[in-house]
């Protein structure tokens, strides 16, 4: 699910994984689901393999954030997996490489899951995961 992508209407007999994504309609979801939000400077990653080998040095910030809760989360309903990444690696944790670390468990889940890396997908057309600034401060 991805906020503003077309999707097709649920079927309620999908089976595989669903990965919700920042700014999607919960609504959606066959179950009952809610974020909150809390300030704090780290966030945690369930005990799944869709997670597996994701650092928890990833996910520790210099400055407390207002973070979702849960920032990750994994929920299975009737044959699907829904993988929630809740952190987006779009500025919104303020602090120095706070964005390349959540991207990094994004990269993480997406291998764990098969996702390939193509320049275009049905649902996000155009993607382009490289923004250009190849700038490191060794």
């Amino acid at each position: 699910m991805l906020a503003g992508a077309k999707l097709p209407p649920w079927d309620g007999a999908s089976r595989g994984t669903v990965l919700v994504l920042p700014g999607a309609d919960l609504s959606r979801l066959p179950f009952a689901y809610k974020r909150g939000c809390v300030l704090d400077f780290r966030a945690a990653v369930p005990d799944d393999p869709a997670f597996v080998g994701a650092s928890a040095a990833d996910l520790y910030f210099r400055n407390a954030n207002d973070l979702p809760t849960p920032a990750f989360d994994v929920r299975r309903d009737d044959g699907t997996t829904f993988v929630f990444l809740g952190l987006s690696p779009d500025g919104s944790v303020t602090g120095l490489w706070n964005d390349e670390k959540i991207l990094r468990v994004w990269s993480t889940v997406f291998t764990n899951l098969g996702v390939p890396l193509a320049p275009e997908t049905p649902y996000i057309p155009n993607i382009d995961l490289y923004d250009g600034d190849a700038f490191h401060n060794w």
